[in-house]
C-alpha cells in the first residue's frame, strides 16, 4: 500500500518536473558515478536549466545504478536512456559536464560531440592538488604532522580533551 502510493507519488512529481523541462530551452548536465560502500556503482545525472521566467533551475534526472562494466558504451547507453526518460533528446543538450575519467569523457563526446563536453573544474583542482602538495615539503611537513594530532586525539580521550582547552 505505501510502496503504491510512493511510486504514484513519484510519478505525479516526474511529470511535473517534465513539465517543467519542456518549457525549458536549453539545457546543460552533469553526471558523475561513484561507488558505495557496498561496490555498488551508480551514475548520477543532473540537468540545469532556465525556466519560462529566466529562473536557473536544477534536478536530478537519475541515480543509476550501473552493473555492467563500466564501458564508454555502456554509459553512452545508460546517459541516453535517461534523457529520453524525460522527453528530452540530445540535441536539446547544450553541455555536459563530467569528470576527465576517459569511459565517460569518451561516452559524453560519442553523443554529443567534443565541442559539448566540459571537463569537472573542481575534479581538476582535485586531482592537482596532491600533486602540487607533493612538491612542497614544509606544506607536507605540516600535513603530516596534522594528521599526527587527528589520530592522537582519536584515540586518546587525555589528548582530546587537551587539544579542546586550547
Amino acid at each position: 500500500m505505501i510502496t503504491r502510493l510512493i511510486e504514484a507519488k513519484y510519478e505525479v512529481m516526474k511529470d511535473n518536473f517534465k513539465a517543467s523541462l519542456q518549457a525549458a530551452t536549453s539545457y546543460t548536465f552533469t553526471c558523475d558515478n561513484w561507488t558505495d560502500v557496498s561496490n555498488q556503482s551508480y551514475l548520477g545525472v543532473t540537468i540545469h536549466y532556465l525556466s519560462v521566467d529566466n529562473a536557473l533551475k536544477s534536478g536530478c534526472l537519475g541515480v543509476i545504478p550501473l552493473d555492467e562494466s563500466h564501458t564508454a558504451a555502456y554509459l553512452s547507453k545508460t546517459l541516453v536512456s535517461v534523457i529520453k526518460s524525460f522527453g528530452l533528446s540530445v540535441e536539446d543538450i547544450t553541455a555536459v559536464v563530467s569528470d576527465s575519467a576517459a569511459n565517460i569523457k569518451k561516452a559524453v563526446m560519442d553523443i554529443f560531440g567534443r565541442t559539448k563536453h566540459l571537463p569537472c573544474f573542481a575534479h581538476i583542482l582535485s586531482n592537482m592538488v596532491p600533486n602540487i602538495i607533493a612538491s612542497m615539503p614544509d606544506v607536507q611537513n605540516i600535513i603530516t604532522k596534522v594528521k599526527n594530532i587527528v589520530v592522537l586525539t582519536k584515540r586518546s580521550v587525555v589528548a582530546s580533551d587537551e587539544l579542546k582547552r586550547l
